[in-house]
């Protein structure tokens, strides 16, 4: 007004036009157009988030010439509620106080709903909504929760051909929602543990880069209510959802869980748990921990599953990823980093999880035999690691892929302090404890290599790398001199991948080292056709054992089987 006053008011009736031609066409009425103020009712809530939609993006186009300095920005609220109506029309009360109080907190040229209104209108009007959280306002006793809305034919064409296409592409990562479990037990004292379990899994997929979950305050709305999961899927745009149930019978208590595919409503996995009831926490704890190991495979194992019957023209950022864990976890290593590269080159800023896998692919073609300069590749693992926590200094995944990777490049105290940090960061991620398992054993810590392993194992007994984790476990009793542990383990490890080349040749040894000479040269002999040129000097560069006498200890086994200098 200071630098054009005649500017800035025919800028004003202009957004008074609009406002009121598109209040009037959603079935609302004006009640006050003081100042530089809109108050309006309506008849239902779609009718007001329609209106605000259809009027920011009206705002926008009718001042897009004028210069950014002259233009009006509106910030709109948008609450449902109860008011007092005077006989001359106005209104007043909380509903009011709210929806200005919701004004305040919306981006200029946005539009900001309380959780009243997102809950009448996810489905029914082509929008996205995102969570704002809680926030305490003045004159409000409780705090108020709020979503922003966004038109979806506006996000598409902001998107379009900017950086903003790539980022809207990480929405086609499959979000899990997990429902407050049933309490089957008919005494209403035990829904504490039936809530104290559905939050702490929230929490702990929370942890995880791989999938979004749902927040609790989405989910909680449907305790004690019987909605099909898949309703109820479409309605917080989960892909998966995690529904459970408990049972308590005297001292002994039985969790049921399934996880669901919400698109075809099957049966992705499902467990029943029994333990007994002497400590409760630590048994919700316990349950906690051994439904997130489990989880976590299978939904990888699914959503692998769903991204390889896209066509190739079509994959995103994110398939690319997917596919890219998918030929990981089948240790086929040139088809995981052609994937992982493309996932990077489409979405650079959004890449940790990529680069992460990506160093796991290398250091994983160098152990197997697979890449032609072992050194190089374990450099080329260090350096995407780095990338990976430069991006995303907060996923378990990355600082762990880091630390393992430093293990390699002989940086042990750094290491071992990535690798504790990774499973600080997610302590029911059975990858990151057996990265720490692994490491620590070629750092001089085989015992504390032994615990993490059987973390991961308890964590995720039917992980897709489960042949790595038992071979990692029998490599750290092999440390430990406890031979015969460490030979079963291999062996256990050789039935679910014969192919296992590591395994191979830590059986070979600790047969060795045990005197059963033959058993271990004919052990050594497998392994001959997996990387015929392995010798000595693949060992030393491929177990980077911190103490001499562990690297002694390995070799003059693998020397007695045969191995080649």
């Amino acid at each position: 007004m200071a630098a054009d006053d005649s500017g800035a008011l025919a800028a004003l009736e202009t957004a008074r036009t609009v406002f009121r031609s598109r209040i009037e066409a959603s079935q609302g009425r004006v009640i006050d157009m003081a100042g530089d103020s809109v108050l309006a009712v309506f008849e239902t809530a779609t009718g007001a988030v329609a209106a605000a939609l259809a009027a920011q993006r009206e705002l926008a186009a009718a001042f897009a010439s004028l210069g950014k300095n002259k233009r009006l920005l509106f910030r709109i609220g948008i609450h449902l509620g109860d008011v007092i109506e005077k006989a001359d029309g106005t209104v007043y009360g909380d509903g009011v106080n709210i929806a200005a109080r919701l004004q305040s907190f919306a981006e200029p040229g946005g539009v900001t709903l309380s959780e009243a209104v997102y809950a009448t209108v996810r489905d029914r009007v082509a929008a996205q909504f995102d969570d704002a959280g809680e926030h305490s306002v003045k004159n409000i006793a409780r705090p108020v929760k709020m979503y922003r809305a966004q038109r979806l034919d506006e996000i598409r064409a902001e998107a379009k051909g900017s950086g903003l296409e790539i980022a809207l592409s990480l929405q086609d990562r499959p979000s899990i929602a997990v429902l407050p479990f049933t309490n089957m037990s008919g005494d209403p004292l035990q829904d504490y543990f039936c809530d104290g379990v559905t939050e702490d899994i929230i929490t702990g997929l929370s942890l995880w880069r791989w999938f979004p979950v749902i927040a609790r305050s989405s989910t909680f709305v449907y305790k004690d209510k019987s909605v099909d999961a898949r309703r109820i899927a479409q309605d917080l745009r989960a892909r998966y959802i995690v529904e459970g149930s408990v049972r308590r019978s005297s001292d002994r208590i039985r969790v049921s869980v399934q996880l669901i595919d919400a698109e075809t409503g099957h049966h992705v996995w499902a467990n029943t748990y029994d333990r007994e009831l002497a400590d409760v926490f630590a048994v919700q704890d316990d349950i906690t921990r051994t439904v997130l190991g489990n989880l976590e495979p299978h939904l990888i194992r699914a959503e692998a599953g769903r991204r390889r019957r896209k066509r190739p023209t079509d994959l995103t950022a994110a398939d690319h990823l997917y596919q890219g864990l998918w030929h990981f976890a089948r240790t086929e290593m040139a088809a995981a980093r052609t994937h992982l590269e493309r996932s990077i080159a489409l979405d650079p800023e959004h890449a940790s999880q990529s680069w992460a896998l990506l160093a796991a692919v290398h250091l994983l073609g160098a152990f197997l035999g697979r890449a032609d300069d072992p050194a190089k590749a374990i450099t080329a693992a260090s350096k995407a690691a780095e990338r990976s926590v430069t991006l995303d200094d907060q996923d378990s995944f990355g600082h762990a892929l880091l630390g393992w990777s430093l293990t390699w490049m002989r940086e042990f105290d750094r290491a071992t302090s990535e690798l504790d940090l990774g499973v600080e960061l997610n302590p029911n991620s059975a990858i990151a404890h057996f990265m720490a398992a692994n490491g620590l054993e070629f750092a001089g810590r085989p015992r504390d290599a032994v615990a993490h392993s059987r973390i991961a194992l308890r964590l995720s007994p039917r992980d897709p790398l489960l042949t790595f984790y038992l071979s990692n476990l029998g490599l750290a009793h092999f440390v430990l001199h406890e031979l015969d542990e460490a030979a079963d383990l291999q062996k256990k490890a050789l039935d679910i991948n014969p192919a296992n080349l590591r395994a191979l040749h830590r059986l070979a040894a600790a047969q060795a080292k045990l005197g059963r000479i033959d058993e271990a040269r004919a052990t050594l002999q497998r392994s001959s056709k997996l990387m015929p040129g392995a010798n000595v000097s693949f060992i030393q560069a491929t177990y980077p054992f911190r103490n001499a006498e562990d690297m002694a200890f390995f070799l003059d086994g693998l020397r007695a089987a045969g191995l080649p200098a």
